[in-house]
């Protein structure tokens, strides 16, 4: 894709059956219904999608459902994890779905120091050929901040851009 991604794009959640399985016919009639009401993108397996409590064949397959049920809007699929290996597994799943882009969240839980956070962008940007957002959420990020990035800096992740998180959520605790 090269233009920017631009408008709304929403974090889908992720359906499941009575028997705990993911309802991929609704998660494909919940992506056409938003397609349909004029979204510019959409966003599966990000936080609100339970992007953490699926298991990695499952999150794959929510990706394929996703971007199999649309027809005119980008998806930019959630490829986060506290594990490196993990997330460019997670993002070479969206590449091969046909993603549009990918979205990464910081390590969460062990909070490397600021060449860690950028080494794991790095790391998952340079095995797959498809645009990667930075999901901001400050309270996560120890030393690294997209207000300190800039252009072509060695400190810079190799991101197309960032998203924010939502209005409160920096003063809301956890």
């Amino acid at each position: 894709m090269t233009t920017p991604f631009s408008g709304v794009f929403p974090a889908m959640t992720t359906p499941f059956r009575e028997d705990r399985r993911i309802d991929h016919d609704q998660l494909a009639a919940d992506a056409q219904r938003l397609e349909a009401a004029g979204v510019d993108g959409l966003v599966p397996v990000g936080s609100t999608g339970e992007s953490a409590t699926l298991t990695h064949d499952e999150h794959a397959q929510v990706v394929e459902t996703v971007v199999d049920a649309v027809e005119d809007v980008p998806v930019i699929a959630g490829a986060g994890s506290n594990a490196t290996h993990e997330a460019v597994s997670l993002a070479e799943d969206a590449e091969t779905a046909g993603a549009d882009a990918v979205l990464l969240i910081s390590p969460y839980y062990n909070k490397p120091e600021a060449a860690g956070y950028l080494d794991h962008y790095r790391t998952i940007a340079d095995a797959v050929d498809l645009p990667s957002i930075v999901y901001n959420v400050p309270r996560a990020l120890a030393g690294t901040s997209p207000s300190t990035w800039s252009p072509n800096s060695p400190n810079t992740p190799p991101s197309r851009g960032t998203r924010p998180p939502a209005a409160t959520s920096a003063a809301s605790p956890r």
